[in-house]
């Protein structure tokens, strides 16, 4: 099992200059298309404000690294 931590970069630019309610429609889109990169059994999961984290199940964790690249 690995763990892959990501945050979006440009968040709070995003934020700052289109406001809160842009912010939220990124934040509510970036956990589908992380989704779309993984395999069915990982889990893709928002921590708060820009930080989400990947689970990767199964594997030895040199395969995470890997894959998070």
């Amino acid at each position: 099992m690995a763990l892959l931590y990501i945050d979006v970069d440009d968040f709070k630019y995003v934020i700052d200059t289109l406001g809160h309610a842009a912010g939220d429609v990124v934040a509510a889109h970036r956990p589908s298309r992380l989704e779309a990169c993984v395999r069915k059994a990982d889990t893709v999961a928002r921590l708060g404000g820009d930080e989400f984290v990947v689970i990767l199940e199964g594997g030895p964790w040199r395969d995470g690294r890997r894959r998070g690249r």
